[in-house]
């Protein structure tokens, strides 16, 4: 309880060293709040030590010794204050928990007491990937009040010596000294330097050993971590506060090391020991998912967010001040490690994003979609979370979704704009929208000059531009005298075509495909239909779209760059055709120029038309039922169907309807869009020995298929 009394004064003390972005952000706001500011400075070779006066800072020259506590030691002497509030440079309150602290400051007696605040530490780039650490922040400046260790130093030893009582407050201090990688890092690297000086100087003593595993686990060298922790836990046993945290760490570096057997009894093991303890339910959850034991690892993670207090933070959930509790609800006083600074604890949203995930994994969308989206109530800022929803709205193909989304994440800072770029960038580029892929790609790299994300995207996006598009199939009869010379022809004309392309070609009866041919071959042994040999194709096409095409029509050269400009220009659109000219030999057919309009033709009057009628078949505008006798679609489509129409249920085969039949699938039971291009893109040769209008009657065949079915396996 606090002793009243007059006001007590506050000093808050820190270290720093090259701090000028970062001091004003931390120390402007404490201006009136408190008595005083203490800053040693530690070396700094930038505009540190001005700005900090000029904010009335008591500014000093330390020469750095290799110790934070000997840092600390020193700004805590020339402190007046009657409570010492100690913060870093790279730390801040944001306004929530101003008004919190400043509450806190005025309630200040005269007793001995230490106070707990939360430190949440921002790891990586992108909000929401924190981790959060109670410390020591507010204590009574007293003689004996001192801190211990080179890094990672304490004062709770010296505060337990005096008989301080330990209160622990819903005060978040915001941490930005990890968010940059490479920073922490080379945090990391000194910090390693300064521990193993401490192991010299401390060989037995159980924290500098945990402190050590700690960081080679955070350097990610878990063979050299394993040794300490397990001398770090020989002497704790399960009597510190460090020991969940060890164990914890103890199964990370089994894990790493390829034991995760060992590790996840070694997980049980700890649990049945410390059996409320959060992180060590997280370890577990870790390693069923190491394991594949998805439901597992998903009644760890459930378990956590039922067994985790509700997280403290500046959004006014959290308890008020006058709820602050001891550490210890029986009054016994907390041993060293509470502050340890290890980056041990987590947020609640860390756990749901990890849910969030593993359901994801499963296909299960929608309850992934519920976590993150809870995450977002809680953080309505962390990109973290917009990122997740942005990721299950691609894979859902909820376009809408993914523009709204990344719309907002654009507005959270540099990191949340460049995950907005990337997911739209995917987005165009799932929906095969390669050119608007390209050009947003581009603007966002110009505006976003640094991002490597949008860089790779950029590249692998500019390689598909190069790709071939359409896989054009074809089907080569092996009682077709001519098909040999017929082929070359083909091939040229496909040549000829202002975009690349890929082209399958189907051989029948075992028949043997000249030595020059271009593209894939599939020669079929025995003697097959159509529509057969054009299934026997679509097994192999890689391409977004595919295209048929008779061996003996012949496509105007800028037919397909217009097809596919047709079909890209809309994602409802699953099938496009254009208009045929009729010709009446394979010369005639031969001679293709580039795609015109259609109001140059007439519509051919009869069917099967009369010979030497000048004539289009209709294809372009509707004037004849068909979409043409090649059309090209999207192989999104055999997603649902995944073979062409060949054959009726009562298992006769389709000679001549399978066309009409798969864009009325496409039509109706797909629900998706058949467009006409009003342009003449081919020529189509017209002769009673082999074309589908002088064979058996199709709309018979489509009479059939509405009576027995059609087989698409």
């Amino acid at each position: 309880m606090s002793i009243k009394g007059r006001r007590q004064s506050v000093s808050i003390c820190m270290i720093v060293r090259d701090e000028e972005r970062n001091l004003p952000i931390c120390l402007k706001p404490m201006l009136g709040l408190v008595t005083e500011m203490i800053v040693a400075d530690t070396g700094s070779v930038d505009g540190t030590k001005r700005i900090a006066a000029a904010l009335g800072a008591k500014v000093l020259d330390f020469s750095w010794c290799d110790s934070f506590s000997a840092a600390r030691n020193e700004s805590i002497k020339h402190a007046t204050g009657d409570w010492i509030l100690v913060l870093d440079a790279d730390e801040y309150f944001d306004p929530a928990n101003l008004e919190k602290l400043k509450r806190l400051l005025a309630d200040l007696g005269s007793d001995n007491t230490a106070y707990f605040m939360k430190q949440v530490s921002q790891h990586g780039t992108l909000a929401g990937a924190e981790t959060v650490v109670d410390q020591v922040r507010l204590f009574r400046n007293h003689p004996d009040h001192r801190w211990t260790y080179r890094v990672h130093e304490q004062i709770q030893p010296a505060l337990e010596f005096t008989g301080a009582e330990f209160r622990s407050m819903p005060i978040v201090i915001r941490h930005r000294g990890y968010a940059d990688d490479g920073i922490a890092f080379r945090k990391l690297e000194r910090n390693l330097r300064l521990a193993r000086l401490d192991l010299q100087e401390r060989p037995d003593d159980a924290f500098v050993l945990f402190n050590l595993g700690s960081i080679y686990c955070g350097l990610n060298q878990p063979d050299e971590a394993l040794p300490l922790l397990r001398r770090s836990w020989a002497i704790t046993g399960a009597e510190s506060t460090i020991s969940p945290r060890t164990c914890a760490l103890i199964c990370h570096c089994q894990q790493q090391l390829g034991q995760v057997d060992d590790a996840l009894h070694w997980c049980l093991e700890a649990r049945s020991v410390f059996p409320q303890d959060v992180e060590l339910l997280h370890t577990e959850a870790d390693l069923r998912l190491a394991e594949n034991d998805l439901a597992g690892a998903e009644g760890c993670m459930t378990q956590w967010l039922t067994a985790k207090e509700p997280r403290v933070d500046g959004g006014g959930r959290a308890p008020e001040l006058e709820t602050a509790e001891r550490l210890d609800g029986r009054g016994k006083k907390p041993e060293l490690s509470r502050l340890a600074g290890t980056g041990g604890g987590m947020h609640v949203s860390r756990v749901r994003h990890r849910l969030a995930s593993l359901y994801a994994s499963q296909q299960r969308f929608t309850e992934a979609e519920a976590q993150l989206k809870t995450v977002l109530l809680e953080e309505p800022k962390s990109a973290l979370a917009h990122a997740g929803l942005g990721g299950i709205y691609l894979q859902t193909q909820r376009w809408a979704d993914v523009a709204k989304n990344a719309h907002a994440m654009s507005r959270l800072g540099p990191l949340g704009a460049e995950e907005a770029a990337v997911q739209i960038g995917m987005m165009r580029m799932r929906q095969e929208l390669f050119e608007a892929a390209y050009v947003h790609l581009v603007e966002s790299a110009q505006r976003l000059p640094h991002s490597s994300r949008l860089k790779e995207l950029l590249a692998e996006v500019k390689r598909i531009r190069q790709l071939p598009k359409t896989t054009v199939i074809c089907a080569v009869w092996h009682n077709d005298p001519d098909r040999h010379r017929l082929l070359r022809s083909h091939q040229a004309n496909l040549d000829r075509q202002t975009v690349q392309i890929e082209r399958i070609y189907v051989f029948d009866n075992n028949d043997t495909p000249p030595p020059d041919i271009r593209g894939t071959v599939v020669v079929i042994s025995e003697k097959i239909s159509l529509y057969q040999a054009w299934n026997a194709a679509l097994a192999m096409v890689r391409t977004p779209f595919v295209m048929n095409l008779n061996l003996d029509d012949r496509l105007a050269p800028d037919a397909i760059a217009v097809m596919e400009a047709a079909i890209q220009a809309n994602l409802d659109v699953y099938l496009v055709g254009g208009d045929w000219r009729i010709c009446y030999s394979q010369e005639e057919t031969d001679d293709v120029k580039q795609a015109y309009s259609i109001a140059d033709l007439p519509v051919v009057p009869t069917w099967p038309p009369d010979s030497k009628t000048l004539a289009r078949m209709g294809s372009g505008d509707g004037g004849r039922g068909t979409l043409g006798p090649a059309c090209l679609w999207r192989m999104a489509a055999h997603l649902q169907y995944p073979r062409y129409p060949w054959r009726f249920n009562d298992g006769t085969l389709i000679r001549s309807a399978a066309d009409a039949i798969w864009w009325e699938l496409i039509a109706s039971q797909m629900k998706k869009t058949l467009k006409r291009i009003p342009l003449i893109i081919g020529n189509y040769y017209s002769h009673p020995d082999s074309q589908a209008e002088f064979r058996v009657d199709g709309m018979n065949e489509l009479q059939k298929a509405q009576r027995v079915g059609v087989s698409l396996l």
